[in-house]
């Protein structure tokens, strides 16, 4: 029994020295095999920004398409048995730009990449609307309002801008920190245009660009109305003796469609300055008293009428006076 066991334990010895040495490698699958013809192409895919994130479900495409790859919760990937052909290497995902990196075997069998993926940017609102200004003596002042939210979790947006074809318009939107909102308003001048109806149906499209160079185009939208109908005050007004929480008067206005009112006082200086301000009045309302005391000095009021796209239209401004 000794002699069995003994024998046993050197044959098992044999066998691992013989698998271990250098013998020729016939397996064409054997990764050691110099001669082997099967290839791999294998790696990683994760987020561009850090912490980085591996990425799962992203399908890696190779000799266009004809193998390819899923990315497991990990972000691994491995394409075997692929041909000795120099080419490209695509990666998409869902919420992603595509990538891709060109492969170049030289005198290799095996290929480690990794893929970084830029996030897409993702639009939270788009819009689009108009403002009038009514001024004295019948003047009215027109601009054109443009805004738009962004998520970008890789937080690399380079630039925001918006055009329309109609009128060979473009313009970069400035980032507003207190709104967080990319922003911009315009003159008619600005669009190349006499009046804001005149681009009423041609789309404005936005894009972005990140700092990469990709370029995304995230969406169009068009002004839907102008509202010119003027709003007009009651009282106070021509400079009237006021109590320190006025009453507001205005007149009934009927322009035909949805809208809510807001209420806006300033001080009657060079440069006017807001010193109250009340949004989302109903539009059954034609008077409001404000909640708040008004110093002594001058002031003047004035009424907007905002429809459901934001479109708005101001009234003349009334003036009044808080006394001590």
């Amino acid at each position: 029994m000794y002699f069995n066991s003994l024998r046993t334990l050197t044959l098992v010895i044999v066998i691992t020295v013989f698998l271990s040495c250098d013998a020729p490698r016939k397996n064409p699958l054997d990764p050691n095999n110099p001669n082997r013809t099967l290839l791999t192409i294998s790696g990683i895919v994760q987020t561009i920004s850090i912490p980085y994130i591996p990425v799962s479900n992203a399908r890696i495409l190779w000799q266009n398409g004809q193998v390819s790859s899923i990315s497991n919760e990990d972000g691994i990937f491995i394409i075997e048995t692929v041909q000795k052909r120099d080419d490209w290497l695509y990666i998409e995902k869902n919420g992603f730009f595509h990538d891709s990196v060109y492969i170049s075997w030289s005198d290799k069998k095996d290929i480690e990449i990794i893929f970084f993926l830029n996030s897409l940017p993702v639009p939270e609102g788009l819009n689009v609307y108009s403002s009038v200004l009514n001024r004295y003596p019948n003047l009215q002042n027109e601009q054109l309002f443009m805004d738009v939210h962004i998520i970008d979790r890789d937080d690399d947006i380079d630039s925001v801008f918006v055009s329309n074809s109609y009128n060979n318009f473009y313009a970069h939107l400035l980032y507003n920190p207190s709104t967080q909102k990319y922003e911009k308003s315009v003159s008619v001048i600005d669009l190349n245009i006499i009046q804001l109806e005149e681009v009423l149906g041609h789309p404005f499209e936005f894009a972005v660009t990140d700092k990469f160079d990709h370029h995304l185009e995230i969406g169009q939208l068009n002004l839907v109305r102008v509202i010119r109908e003027e709003i007009f005050f009651q009282s106070p007004s021509g400079n009237d003796t006021s109590s320190v929480r006025p009453t507001f008067v205005w007149q009934k206005y009927t322009p035909g469609f949805q809208h809510t009112y807001m209420l806006e006082i300033y001080t009657a200086d060079i440069t006017p300055q807001l010193v109250w301000q009340k949004d989302n009045i109903s539009q059954h309302v034609t008077e409001y008293t404000i909640n708040q005391d008004l110093s002594p000095g001058e002031y003047f009021w004035v009424i907007w009428a905002i429809d459901e796209f934001r479109n708005r239209v101001r009234s003349k401004p009334a003036s009044f006076r808080v006394l001590l």
